[in-house]
């Protein structure tokens, strides 16, 4: 599992941000909230966590637990946090892939449904 610091700057690079700062008005915090961050001071909210995975590309789940598990102080919570994000990040893996399944499945129909019919009548 990455660091919040690696989702940090994988935002950055993703999105060509430059600065901590440009990344915290992107995020809704601020400059030092994403300093304290990278060295643990402190962790971002779930907020911050839904907003940075939606520039990540990831599962939300994945970064919430990231930051539970950097900021819980107790081993068997922190374990908690990582079997919790292996759990749930294959099942979004599972849904995803589903619809992904379902949406192909009716888009043939659909191309079906464009195509005229043909009736043959038999005498």
């Amino acid at each position: 599992m990455k660091t919040i610091a690696e989702y940090l700057d994988e935002a950055k690079e993703k999105h060509k941000i430059k600065s901590d700062s440009e990344l915290g008005r992107t995020l809704g915090a601020s400059k030092q909230s994403v300093s304290d961050w990278r060295v643990s001071r402190s962790k971002p909210d779930d907020y911050a966590c839904i907003r940075l995975a939606e520039l990540v590309g990831v599962n939300p789940l994945e970064i919430i637990a990231a930051s539970h598990i950097e900021r819980e102080a107790d081993p068997e919570r922190a374990k908690w946090w990582a079997d919790f994000s292996k759990r749930h990040g294959i099942k979004a893996l599972s849904v995803s892939l589903i619809g992904t399944s379902l949406a192909f499945q009716y888009s043939n129909l659909a191309l079906l449904q464009s195509v005229p019919s043909l009736y043959i009548m038999l005498s």
